[in-house]
């Protein structure tokens, strides 16, 4: 146990330097049986994603989530990893599955409906995606990266312009 602590610090103090591939050699030495695997198998995907090693990184969080099938944080990343591998329906599918373990209380929860939002928007259901960009509002108490993308995406499509134009205006004056 001793030795898993020591290897998790350093495999977090070699990210802290930058060193990834380091920092994921030591995240994969600690203990099967560690209370704290979830949390290291979880690094090494968001590792392998700073290596941009997607696909790498979407089959480990797979495999965590499998395995810890509650952890809404390992789901949040794969989330992320699936859309940053422009795997919006899959991104989409796994905020769906965190939302659905969420209180909704969360301090990151506004987070969520807005990667959800941007997964949906890609995906062209703008009722699902505009639903989502104003929970995250209602959540985040206007948070201007909300403002500004829901506000954009209004322009392009052409509705509620000064609804959206007013959002573009308030997140810049946020920033």
């Amino acid at each position: 146990a001793v030795t898993d602590y020591v290897l998790a610090t350093l495999a977090g103090a070699k990210n802290n330097m930058k060193d990834i591939e380091a920092s994921s050699a030591s995240y994969d030495q600690i203990s099967k049986t560690a209370p704290w695997r979830d949390f290291a198998d979880m690094q090494i995907a968001v590792n392998q994603l700073a290596l941009n090693h997607k696909p790498e990184a979407i089959d480990k969080l797979k495999q965590l989530v499998l395995h810890s099938p509650r952890n809404v944080d390992a789901i949040v990343t794969l989330g992320g990893a699936y859309r940053s591998n422009e795997q919006y329906t899959e991104a989409a599918d796994s905020y769906d599955m965190a939302i659905g373990l969420m209180k909704g209380d969360e301090a990151n929860a506004w987070r969520v409906y807005y990667d959800r939002g941007i997964a949906l928007d890609h995906l062209k259901q703008y009722d699902k995606s505009d639903a989502d960009f104003r929970k995250a509002l209602e959540l985040s108490k206007d948070d201007p990266q909300v403002l500004n993308y829901l506000g954009y995406s209004m322009i392009d499509r052409g509705v509620n312009l000064d609804e959206a134009l007013g959002m573009v205006k308030q997140a810049v004056s946020l920033n």
